[in-house]
């Protein structure tokens, strides 16, 4: 049985915190924070430490492992999204979307892009392209 005492559980959640903002973060409850510039470096470390589910999507969205063989593609490419509180029992870490400067875009790269993020609900795909899923 995985050892579940509160130093591991807090354990995880500073090194998410750590992962994503930089260093660890203070909660309140039910809070909500928000993250953009996710690095496929750093998304690889969630996925690698157990800290993101591979089949979480924001709604409509892609998974967050549509998202990582993008990234992987396109190295350059950069997700944002949110973290729900630790102290919510829903606590996660969520995709809500992707962007990729201009000056990485080629025509593979707009071509993947356009095909990940044809259903978002906001999609940019003149100059720096970008996606949202609400």
């Amino acid at each position: 049985m995985p050892d579940c005492s509160p130093d591991i559980v807090l354990d995880k959640f500073v090194l998410r915190d750590k992962i994503i903002f930089g260093g660890m973060q203070l909660w309140e409850p039910n809070e909500i924070k928000y993250f953009e510039n996710l690095s496929y470096s750093q998304l690889y470390e969630l996925i690698d430490n157990n800290l993101i589910e591979l089949d979480e999507c924001q709604n409509d969205s892609p998974t967050v492992n549509e998202f990582y063989k993008f990234m992987q593609l396109h190295i350059n490419a950069t997700a944002h999204g949110y973290v729900v509180s630790p102290g919510r029992d829903d606590t996660r870490v969520s995709i809500e979307g992707i962007a990729l400067a201009s000056e990485f875009v080629d025509k593979s790269a707009l071509s993947d892009f356009i095909e990940l993020c044809k259903h978002a609900d906001e999609l940019q795909t003149q100059g720096d392209l970008y996606a949202w899923w609400d």
